[in-house]
């Protein structure tokens, strides 16, 4: 089977909140000014392709997902503009195994779990503008990671036709572990106090998609 289903999930991103929250807090002590956290790494839609092997009530799978939030923290005036970005994105791969505790000819009910890994991007945009005197000053730096995780999930399908089915999903993405996010000019990053940063992925998924069966049997 070959399935495509938009998913919508929550992020767990401490290490990334606090390193926002502490750079408003430099911003306001250095400027006496007030930033406003315009995004704080929100849930946001995702999506997942998947082909699956399935062999009576047993079903191997293989998964490809994308999931994507940011943060944006945000200061104007007459003498300004301050903005600092961070959109937080990554690429997974995981293997799957799930088993079907209903299995009629249009219906469905599985429970199942996989483990895979996290390929992670975080595009880090800062930009400084003084209008009196015309500076500006603006940086990205793309850093990339990586990271363990497991997902365990239910999900309810309903076969309209032979080979077209409709499912939906829901589950939890468990992160293991996380590499450090680096960059090859400016090294790893770290929030004020010198600890390393990486995002941290875990959070419900919810999904509802559309599958497509294949017969290998002659």
């Amino acid at each position: 089977t070959f399935s495509l289903v938009p998913q919508y999930g929550s992020f767990n991103m401490n290490d990334l909140k606090d390193l926002q929250s502490g750079q408003a807090k430099n911003i306001s002590d250095s400027l006496h000014t007030s930033p406003k956290t315009v995004y704080d790494f929100p849930s946001y839609w995702g999506f997942r392709v998947s082909t699956s092997y399935v062999k009576n009530r047993n079903s191997y799978s293989f998964y490809v997902g994308y999931n994507t939030t940011g943060g944006r923290i945000h200061y104007s005036d007459y003498s300004g503009v301050i903005k600092l970005d961070k959109q937080v994105s990554n690429t997974n791969f995981s293997l799957g195994y799930s088993y079907a505790m209903l299995n009629s000819q249009r219906f469905k009910l599985t429970a199942g779990i996989g483990v895979g890994i996290a390929l992670s991007t975080i595009d880090a945009e800062n930009l400084v503008e003084i209008y009196v005197s015309e500076e500006k000053d603006q940086s990205t730096t793309k850093y990339h990671g990586h990271q363990f995780f497991t997902t365990p999930e239910i999900c309810f399908s309903y076969a309209p036709l032979k080979f077209l089915y409709l499912e939906l999903t829901a589950g939890y993405h468990q992160q293991l572990s996380s590499s450090a996010m680096h960059d090859d000019s400016a090294g790893d990053l770290i929030d004020n106090s010198g600890e390393k940063v990486s995002p941290n992925w875990s959070g419900y998924r919810l999904g509802a998609g559309i599958g497509y069966k294949i017969n290998l049997k002659k």
